[in-house]
């Protein structure tokens, strides 16, 4: 292979990693695991043969990864505390519900923890309350009754 034909494929692979890698970032604003491993990859298959991966730049790429990955569970399950937190509560919520915003008030009952997140029962009918649309949280109220003994 000369040196022509070597530069060609070297500037196409750069090219073919930076468009991956720009289709990853406008994909989501942050990256996720899967997001990390599929530039890993795009990474490590579009890597100039005559200077390949440092394996040092290598291990601290999956180090970077453990981190996000133990980031993201750490993120999860405090967000499942919040909701948990919530039971007893008296919330106010903003929900849509058949194209117009509704203000939801009243008791969380349940907490659900679904994929989209963690989710509330709130008030009498147990309305569907996704926790991320919680605009206030007043504080439990105990009843004042002078029971006499």
């Amino acid at each position: 292979m000369n040196a022509a034909a070597l530069s060609s494929t070297t500037q196409t692979s750069s090219t073919n990693q930076a468009s991956s890698a720009a289709q990853i970032s406008n994909s989501t604003s942050q990256i996720g695991e899967q997001n990390f491993l599929q530039l890993l990859v795009a990474e490590m298959q579009n890597q100039d043969p005559s200077s390949p991966l440092d394996p040092t730049q290598f291990m601290g790429q999956l180090a970077q990864f453990s981190t996000v990955e133990g980031i993201n569970n750490l993120t999860g399950s405090s967000t499942q505390l919040e909701g948990a937190q919530l039971l007893g509560r008296n919330v106010t919520a903003s929900i849509v519900q058949n194209g117009a915003s509704t203000r939801v008030n009243g008791v969380v009952n349940g907490v659900q923890f679904q994929s989209d997140g963690v989710h509330l029962m709130v008030g009498p009918n147990n309305t569907n309350v996704p926790l991320t649309n919680v605009t206030e949280v007043q504080p439990i109220q105990t009843s004042a009754t002078g029971s006499g003994g």
